[in-house]
């Protein structure tokens, strides 16, 4: 009896030696995680997921300048004659208003663009004709211009990698490289009056398609720069054509609001008819921007 009180005894403190060594044994630490350069599935410089919409909308003014030349239609008999903007005294910059309107999801952008242009001048010491409006060195001739343009854009970025990942997963640069493809509209109203006598008038739209590219790069979370090339035109006619450059960048010291500056030059032709019929309006709007952003 003895005996195998004893040899329980020691069977027990042999289990419980045991049992002390596991679970003294010591607890090893989860490996470390290895950091890759694998961009997350938000890839938005703001952390947005890419797939939900993202508005811009910037309303801006433009101290713009106008130039071109300038032949309307003319039904009384003589010479059909062009004037440039400069001798109309029509060439002085002045602000006009511009909002662009940008959603974009993903890989895809849809963008609209809206231009007014409007201006009225006095004019002296011209001889010749435009349309049905004759003129000599002593008239003076007081000519009037609202111009629109309007541009619907889609656009879909086929290029571009994040770089320089942070530790908080933004990236310091974002650049991305979009195909453009879209309508322009002109809307164009002149009014030439002699003052001596003798008025003409002349309205109508134009409508052209362009294509181009545009590349926007986000720096950090604050700034982006963006420029956009696009070409137009009609290839049944020699007068209607565009070609535009617009170079840009972006401040956001606030999440949602921020302000913008740039450049842009439009170059554009316009024209109808032929003979004493035709309309044409060569010229270009060019000037620097600046405005509000607001992001949502």
């Amino acid at each position: 009896m003895f005996k195998s009180v004893v040899a329980g005894v020691a069977g027990l403190c042999v289990a419980g030696a045991a049992l002390g060594q596991e679970q003294a044994a010591p607890v090893q630490a989860p490996a470390p995680e290895v950091a890759t350069d694998t961009a997350p599935a938000q890839t938005e410089i703001e952390g947005r997921d890419p797939n939900q919409w993202r508005w811009d909308i910037e309303p801006a003014a433009w101290f713009v300048g106008i130039s071109g030349r300038l032949r309307l239609p003319r039904e009384t008999p003589g010479t059909a004659g062009r004037v440039t903007l400069r001798e109309l005294n029509m060439d002085n910059p002045q602000f006009a208003p511009l909002v662009e309107v940008n959603a974009r999801r993903g890989d895809w952008r849809g963008t609209f663009r809206g231009i007014f242009f409007g201006m009225d001048r006095d004019a002296s010491g011209l001889d010749g004709s435009v349309g049905d409006v004759d003129f000599s060195a002593g008239d003076t001739l007081n000519s009037s211009l609202d111009f629109t343009v309007m541009e619907l854009e889609a656009a879909y970025t086929f290029a571009g990698k994040p770089q320089e990942r942070q530790s908080d997963g933004t990236w310091a640069l974002d650049p991305r490289l979009d195909a453009v493809g879209g309508v322009r509209v002109y809307g164009e109203s002149w009014e030439i009056q002699n003052l001596s006598g003798g008025t003409d008038s002349h309205d109508d739209w134009f409508i052209q398609p362009h294509v181009g590219l545009k590349l926007n790069t986000d720096i950090y979370e604050r700034f982006t720069m963006d420029a956009q090339i696009t070409l137009g035109g009609l290839p049944t006619s020699e007068n209607d054509y565009s070609f535009d450059i617009i170079v840009g960048g972006q401040w956001r010291p606030w999440d949602n609001v921020g302000v913008q500056i740039g450049y842009r030059a439009l170059f554009f032709g316009l024209g109808d008819g032929e003979g004493a019929d035709e309309f044409s309006f060569d010229g270009s709007l060019q000037g620097l921007y600046a405005g509000l952003v607001i992001r949502f």
